[in-house]
Order: structure tokens, then sequence, then C-alpha cells
């Protein structure tokens, strides 16, 4: 639990107020401790929950809980006649606050400051129930009233001790729906300042993340319109992932028009710090350049990412990886560069452009999967891959290796000058003199026509033979 400097200022005001009364009436008119003080602090309870409900009606992304929170809200502000709750309106509240007051000995200056804090409490109790019953109106923006109605409060709580908080200061705790950042701030606490469904602004320019940013809710990300140059987010650190899309309930996030360089991992969609959650996430990555990680661009632990025009480069193992449960659609994307010098020395270890696993799906249309240290594409298990129109070539292994159960489909693309294979389905008749027999020779299901698979693949075209329709036209 987090307590701010404003809050507990607030606390101890209130409290004062309170004492100050208490020593008044205990002196003048003991009689009338009970009720004054009765009022004062039920006052100051219902406007604390009537703020909790505004701001966590807020932040729900669900409806159902949204609609939950709305209700419990309105029938603090303006009351209800239902037996099991009986509770009388906010302004009634602060109504009885005043009455009680009557003949309550104080001094002139006492009075006056009691006076004008509940005149204060009232003026925003009359205007909080005004705003809220357009909670029940057609066509109203739910959000911008419950924006509307939490300033209101916040700023009647703030005349509970004396003084008026101030509808500037609510600026600094509500969400906002759409808030800019420039280099240079704290990106994570602008994340988590943004409402469900917000957008996400950067000014041009490099933001260094020395730790990396967790996004646990639905949002878009973008360069600011007009931006004078590109955005840039430098992950500080090699061992840590730079964004992390991650939470227990469906999320969706668009990322437009960054560049994302350094760190271990640039991108990890449903996995954080090695938790996974299988909730069903939705992202687009569109114009975002992924660049130079230890180790992937873009790993998918569980949900679906579509990549429009984009591109994974100089990573040291992969630019794409799906482990297990993941799927990917690629657009017009270059995936190059990718792998290591020592990671294709290592025989426990894969290196090169994109790695599907598990029950992983990957489908790419106007691709390019070129030069990386490795493997252009590697699918295992009971993966599946759809390449339609797109390259792979240059790769220092072969252009494709299926492997295990999985289901490749290949149509109308380009394979040429890899150092291993062109395609290579796994198999004892197709393994290289010093490689190891396959622990999980190929077994799956291939479709597609329509390629060119070129004799300039150091070790042959397609291996084995059976599959060489995959260079025949339909």
């Amino acid at each position: 639990m987090r307590c701010t400097g404003k809050r507990s200022r607030a606390s101890r005001a209130r409290m004062a107020l309170v004492l100050a009364l208490t020593a008044a009436l205990a002196v003048s008119a003991p009689a009338s401790e009970g009720p004054f003080l009765t009022q004062l602090l039920t006052v100051s309870e219902r406007v604390e929950l009537a703020l909790y409900f505004s701001k966590v009606a807020l932040l729900a992304s669900e409806a159902p809980a949204v609609a939950a929170y709305v209700a419990e809200l309105r029938n603090l502000i303006l009351g209800t006649d239902e037996p099991a709750k009986q509770t009388y309106a906010l302004p009634e509240a602060v109504e009885r606050l005043l009455e009680a007051t009557d003949g309550v000995p104080l001094d002139e200056q006492a009075r006056a400051d009691l006076a004008s804090s509940i005149g204060t409490i009232l003026a925003y109790a009359d205007r909080v129930a005004e705003t809220a019953e357009a909670l029940t109106q057609q066509g109203e923006d739910r959000a911008s009233v419950l924006r509307t109605i939490h300033a209101y409060l916040a700023a009647m709580h703030g005349g509970i001790p004396f003084a008026l908080t101030g509808l500037s200061d609510v600026l600094t705790s509500l969400p906002n729906a759409e808030r800019t950042a420039v280099p240079g701030d704290d990106l994570q606490s602008e994340i988590d300042r943004l409402l469900p469904g917000g957008t996400l602004l950067l000014e041009a320019g490099t933001y260094t993340l020395s730790q990396g940013l967790v996004i646990d809710r639905s949002m878009t990300v973008r360069a600011a319109p007009g931006a004078a140059g590109p955005v840039e987010l430098v992950i500080a650190d090699d061992a840590s992932t730079g964004i992390s899309i991650y939470a227990h309930d469906p999320v969706r996030v668009a990322v437009h028009d960054v560049i994302v360089r350094g760190g271990g991992i640039g991108f990890a969609v449903g996995e954080v710090r090695g938790i996974v959650s299988h909730a069903p996430f939705e992202v687009l990555l569109d114009h975002v350049s992924i660049l130079d990680g230890a180790r992937y661009g873009l790993r998918v632990a569980s949900g679906h990412v579509d990549l429009v025009d984009c591109v994974l480069a100089g990573h040291g193992e992969h630019g794409l990886v799906i482990p297990w449960s993941g799927s990917g659609r690629l657009f017009r994307c270059s995936i190059e560069r990718n792998g290591s010098e020592e990671n294709v020395a290592l025989s426990h270890r894969t290196s090169g452009g994109i790695d599907i696993a598990g029950v992983g799906a990957i489908e790419l249309r106007s691709c390019h999967v070129v030069n990386n240290l490795g493997t252009g594409l590697r699918i295992a298990d009971d993966a599946s891959a759809t390449l339609v129109a797109c390259e792979l070539a240059s790769n220092a292994e072969d252009g494709v290796l299926a492997c295990g159960d999985a289901t490749l489909h290949l149509e109308r693309c380009i394979v040429g000058g890899n150092r291993g294979f062109g395609i290579r389905f796994a198999s004892e008749a197709c393994r290289a003199a010093l490689e190891p027999a396959p622990t999980d020779p190929f077994a799956g299901h291939v479709t597609g026509s329509s390629n060119e698979i070129s004799a300039d693949n150091l070790r042959g075209a397609i291996c084995p033979a059976a599959y060489t329709f995959l260079s025949k036209a339909d």
C-alpha cells in the first residue's frame, strides 16, 4: 500500500479540526459533541468511499465491474430507497452536518473557518449530485463524467479540514485518456497513469530505460503527431526486457513508429520475469524496429501479435521466438542479421531468424528473412508456419528447417543463397556429416507450390527429395 504526502497532511489536518472541535465542545457544550462529530466523520467517510468508487470505476476494464462501481457511486451520491441500504444523498448528509453546527459555541474566527469549510463541502456536494445524474443519460461519455465527479469529490474532500484541494491538484492523481512524454520522463509512471484504452504519445528523442516497462492494460503507444525525429527507446541493462505486455485479463496494445534498441529481449508478450499469463493478448506493432538485443527481438509466450512494416535485426539468438502457444502474423517485415557465431557453434542452443516451437503458429506475407547467423526459420514440435511471397536468403544454415510434427505451407517464396539447404526436413538422410542424429525427425504435414528454390543453396534445394513439389507450379 502506498501513501502520499498529500493524503497524510489532509488526514492530520482533519484530525486537528476534530481535536480542536472536541476541545471546544468539551468545555462549552458537551451535549453537542456526539451529533456534530458523528456527522463530520460520516461525511468524511462517505466522500472517501465515493472517491474510491469513482477511481476504481475509471480503472476497471470489464463492463460488469464498471457498472457495479458506478451503481455504488450513484447510491452514495444520490441516495437510495432500497430497504437493504436506505442511504440518504450526500448533499443531504452535508446539510445535516450544517444543522449540527447550530448552537456550537466557538470563537468568531473558528466559526468563520467552520462556516467556510462547510460551505465549500455543500457547494461541491450539489455539483457532484448534479453531475451524477449524467451517469444515467444516454450519449454521455461515462469516463468523462466519472472524471468530473472525482474532481468535485476531491475538491469537496479538501474542504473537510478547512481548505479547498483545488481542481488543478486532481490532475496529478486521476488517470488520463491521453498523456504526452518527452525524453527524461519516467515512462512507467506515464503508462501507469493511463486509463485502459488510453494513448501515450512520445515526443521525438531518445528515452533511456534503466529498467523494463510493463504494460498491464489496453493502450496505444506511438510517436507524437508531427514528431521532429525518430523516437528511440534504449534499454540500458543487457539482461532485461525492454517492454513486457502482461496482465491477468485480456488486453489490446498497439505500438506505432518507435525504435527499441538493446536489452536482453526487446518485447515480451504474455510474460514478465519468467511468469507466463495465458490471457488472450492482442498486440499490434506497426512501423516498429526492434534492434540489437542480447537474446531476442520479440518473444511471444502467449497471445497473438501482428507486425506490419517492422524490422527485427541484430539480436544474439533470434529476431522472433514463439516457444509455446503464442501466434503471430507478419506483413512486409524484415528479420535479418540475427544470431551469433557463438550460438551457431553450440549444439544445445539454436540461433537465427525465427524459431517456433510448442503449438506456436506464424504467418509471414511479403517478408524478408535474410542474412541470419543460423537458420532463417525453424519450426518444431506441433508448431505451424505459413509463408506467402517471402524471401529466405543468405542465411548461415538452412533457409527453412522443419522438425517433429510441424505443419508447413510455402507459396510463391524465394529461397536461395543459404549455406545449408534451402528447405530441410529433419531426418537421418538430410543431416550433415558432423551433425548428431535428429532427436525429432520430421513427421508433419507440408503443402505449397510455385516457390523458387534455387540451386545456389550450398547443400541443395530441398531435402529429402520427396518434398520437391514445393518448387512446382500448381
